[in-house]
């Protein structure tokens, strides 16, 4: 015999020794090893945990760099729209709407801030811990924005 059973040369072999390739940022499909956070929704989620962070940390526990609570409220509506029901979601607006809106919105109090902290520059960003804060939230500002332009409305 030449060749065996289950050898090398059989297509079950190529699939047990991994050589199907898996294309970059994606998983098998349906077994949710896909990143959470490649989409463009996940993107203006992670934002909002990076400002959700960036408040607690640096305005709570360091006190240093503080920005508006309703900025923070925005943040924990796009952390909790994708986790929330669809079906109660779907009722307001289309998900991809609601998370395009709330990615701009932080997007536009962010600028907004950006030009506040440059305007007073040499009196707001002094400490160590506001300066950290600020680049924290900056990075926040700045995903929650490339998420919310990368989000396709039908």
């Amino acid at each position: 015999m030449t060749e065996e059973i289950g050898g090398e040369n059989t297509p079950d072999a190529a699939d047990r020794m991994g050589s199907t390739p898996v294309p970059s940022g994606e998983g098998y499909a349906g077994t949710g090893t896909e990143s959470p956070f490649s989409s463009g929704e996940g993107m203006v989620s992670f934002g909002g945990w990076l400002l959700i962070a960036a408040y607690v940390i640096f305005e709570f526990i360091w006190e240093g760099y503080s920005f508006s609570f309703f900025l923070v409220l925005l943040a924990v509506l796009a952390v909790v729209l994708p986790r929330a029901s669809r079906a109660f979601v779907e009722k307001i607006a289309p998900l991809s709407v609601l998370m395009k809106a709330v990615g701009y919105m932080i997007a536009i109090i962010g600028i907004l801030n950006i030009t506040w902290d440059v305007r007073h520059a040499t009196s707001a960003l002094d400490d160590v811990p506001e300066i950290l804060g600020a680049l924290v939230t900056y990075a926040g500002f700045a995903i929650t924005y490339l998420g919310a332009r990368s989000i396709e409305v039908d």
